[in-house]
């Protein structure tokens, strides 16, 4: 298990940089404004967030914020690859920061969690710097990004499950308005049981145990937020892709979260790429397709 990692984790990073070179930089948004390489972090100097903005903005005017995820199965992925995305928001007047909050298994639970509210607390730390209204945050990402996404918005709903993180006290208190959960994962052993290609290593990655241990460990079910959602739990635009082995997961969640009353749209996006976190690649058409029903739901909520 302690090295297991490392082939998947060559694979994930040899395709995070090939998109990274061809479809996922393409069909960026234009009149935004970039900032790279912002360190967070008082005591490791390898996170870092990066900053996407419109690029006009009246002075008065303080801008709704948008935090983006990567993912990467926890243990490969970089904010870079997320530009395209994320400058379709800036675009759409949002300011955005797309955080590196370390990768697995050095990262890991509850680790990455700790490391993006470090980075939230940067962000209410210099709200007033960049006219920043944080009663419209929003926070989501793709795959583990949208499982860490998907947890922080059940942290913020939920006190007890809160109190098993470490929290920075300047951002742990923190609400969202909605949150963007793209291709995600939200209970460990549906994800297992989807077949998914080298899932169960990624999770041992991130969870620094054999994933047997999921069901004899107590504290392994703080891995999964489906598990703490409640009726507060932030409204939700999820995302799922017909040929993607975890959309059953996506389902599951959206049952829950109409279950209990939160509003939510469940997106199932069709075609042959129609594929896990397709949503990286602007070029797609199934992301043409997605984005503006993405924005819409930024601005104007479910509805």
């Amino acid at each position: 298990m302690k090295y297991g990692y490392l082939i998947p984790k060559a694979v994930f990073t040899f395709t995070e940089w090939l998109g990274r070179v061809t479809i996922f930089g393409l069909k960026k948004a234009k009149n935004v404004v970039y900032e790279r390489k912002i360190q967070y972090s008082n005591t490791d100097n390898k996170l870092y967030l990066n900053i996407c903005r419109p690029k006009e903005v009246q002075e008065d005017n303080k801008l709704p914020v948008f935090v983006y995820i990567h993912g990467g199965g926890w243990i490969s992925g970089m904010p870079e690859s997320r530009e395209s995305l994320v400058s379709h928001l800036a675009a759409a007047g949002f300011f955005t920061i797309n955080i590196r909050y370390g990768l697995a298994p050095k990262y890991g639970h509850p680790l990455a969690i700790r490391n993006i509210y470090d980075a939230l607390a940067w962000l209410v730390e210099n709200k007033d710097k960049y006219h920043l209204d944080l009663d419209r945050l929003y926070i989501g990402g793709e795959s583990a990004g949208a499982h860490l996404s998907a947890t922080i918005g059940a942290i913020s709903a939920n006190e007890e499950y809160k109190s098993r993180f470490g929290l920075n006290e300047i951002s742990k208190d923190l609400t969202f308005k909605g949150l963007l959960l793209i291709c995600g994962i939200y209970d460990m052993e549906e994800a297992i049981a989807s077949g998914f290609p080298f899932f169960k290593t990624f999770l041992e990655a991130y969870y620094g145990k054999p994933a047997k241990y999921l069901k004899d460990e107590p504290e392994a079910i703080d891995l999964s937020p489906l598990h703490f959602i409640n009726k507060d739990y932030p409204a939700s635009f999820i995302v799922s892709a017909a040929h993607d082995q975890l959309k059953g997961g996506s389902n599951t969640l959206a049952v829950k979260l109409k279950e209990l009353g939160v509003k939510q749209i469940h997106y199932r996006e069709t075609g042959l790429l129609a594929v896990h976190a397709f949503l990286v690649a602007q070029i797609l058409p199934q992301s043409k397709r997605t984005m503006p029903k993405v924005l819409d739901f930024l601005q104007n909520g479910t509805k």
